[in-house]
């Protein structure tokens, strides 16, 4: 089970995933072309396929582990944690230049938001439950989701006794959307 509000510090994390040695960016950059040239070989071996579908197979497949690549080295670092000592709650996203960073200042918070979430599968319906932070302007931040109704509720009241705001719960209404825009 996920452990929401990692506290380190002066920071409590609430989501984050760092990949910052250079061995693993290498051994990224090495596994993706390896796959690349492996499946091009096996394009390439068939001979029901003529020429000219294979060289647009295989450039398919280096461009999307090129892509790959690329978005595993600037897109997958993510950091969103509060900082106590700042009173501010920080959303990183990328690396670089590509890095992305929203700061909300605990008076910017309108509330916490409480939401059920509902997806049709094969199964039946799938329910889970999401905790979001609304600004003053009703845009809308996902700190965490869970099945698990009470261990949101739980850490819903954490927040709320770090940036003290008020907690809504919408969970009676199924999906509810009461955001302008979706930031996070």
């Amino acid at each position: 089970m996920k452990n929401f509000l990692e506290k380190k510090g002066s920071k409590i994390y609430f989501n984050y995933q760092k990949e910052s040695t250079p061995l693993g960016y290498f051994l990224s950059v090495a596994g993706a072309m390896t796959v690349a040239i492996l499946i091009c070989l096996y394009i390439w071996s068939k001979e029901e396929i003529n020429s000219f579908i294979k060289i647009i197979l295989s450039c398919c497949v280096i461009v999307f582990m090129i892509l790959s690549v690329l978005n595993n080295i600037f897109f997958s670092n993510y950091d969103y944690h509060i900082n106590l000592i700042t009173r501010k709650i920080i959303f990183s996203n990328g690396r670089l230049k590509h890095k992305k960073e929203i700061v909300l200042d605990f008076e910017q918070i309108k509330n916490i938001v409480l939401i059920e979430k509902m997806e049709n599968t094969e199964g039946g319906a799938f329910y889970w439950y999401q905790i979001d932070i609304y600004d003053n302007d009703l845009n809308a931040y996902k700190i965490c989701s869970d099945t698990d109704h009470d261990k949101i509720n739980k850490v819903a009241l954490e927040i709320k006794n770090i940036i003290e705001a008020e907690i809504v719960d919408w969970t009676h209404i199924e999906n509810y959307e009461g955001f302008r825009k979706r930031l996070i």
